[in-house]
């Protein structure tokens, strides 16, 4: 009888092992996910800059130009 339980437990824990082990490739995922989604961000934050910048010197261009009229 505890020879049985004892396997029993053993079973257990190898699935709740397997489950660890599936629950940490599903967490490694998400944050490489995460990192690169990160990454992305920041890129596009860094060209919203420059279309800001580029936006705000064609405005200049645009003062200059009617003021030449």
């Amino acid at each position: 009888m505890e020879n049985r339980k004892i396997q029993e437990n053993t079973l257990i824990l190898k699935a709740l092992e397997h489950l660890a082990q599936i629950n940490k490739a599903e967490h490694d995922k998400m944050s490489f996910n995460i990192a690169e989604i990160s990454g992305e961000i920041k890129a596009i934050r860094k060209d919203l800059l420059n279309v800001e910048l580029i936006t705000a010197s064609n405005w200049g261009d645009i003062v200059r130009l009617k003021s030449v009229k």
